[in-house]
């Protein structure tokens, strides 16, 4: 029959190290990446697993990586793709709820300091990314926070 994305026999830790085997560190990077934009609930196996088969130095690294290639893959996407219909809907939810639109402004103009606050937060990857870039904060505070602050969960993932 067809096969799945993530079928059990694929997300085993022995599959994981083959293919990390079989591709090194910058195809394991690759699947990382993408597995982050596509929202797969793997990551943190990816995680794991990097330290397992490259070793602290070089697991960090390609972490680290993805990671950073994902946060920029996700913001474009999702500051391209934002739907018309999405951006007004927000719009007229704000417009009604006063407090959301302090939150949302707020969020905006320090929107360094909710990227460094929500990458250090146990939330998923994909989530802050996409999350971020449709709160509307600025790419310039994005990518500095984002590549910075997701190094303290990652090393410690990377690490058990």
């Amino acid at each position: 029959g067809p096969r799945h994305l993530a079928t059990p026999e694929l997300v085993t830790p022995e599959a994981i190290a083959a293919f990390a085997a079989a591709g090194g560190p910058v195809a394991y990077g690759a699947a990382h990446c993408a597995a982050i934009v596509l929202c797969l609930p793997i990551t943190p196996l990816l995680e794991l697993g990097a330290g397992f088969c490259f070793g602290a130095p070089a697991g960090v690294a390609t972490v680290w990586a993805a990671k950073s290639v994902a946060s920029v893959a996700t913001y474009g996407i999702a500051s391209v793709a934002r739907p018309a219909r999405l951006a007004a809907a927000t719009e007229k939810v704000l417009m009604e709820q006063p407090r959301l639109r302090a939150i949302a402004d707020d969020v905006q103009a320090r929107g360094k300091e909710f990227t460094l606050l929500a990458r250090l937060s146990p939330a998923p990857s994909w989530a802050n990314n996409y999350g971020l870039a449709l709160a509307g904060v600025e790419f310039e505070d994005y990518l500095p926070a984002s590549v910075v602050a997701v190094l303290p969960a990652l090393v410690a993932h990377v690490l058990v």
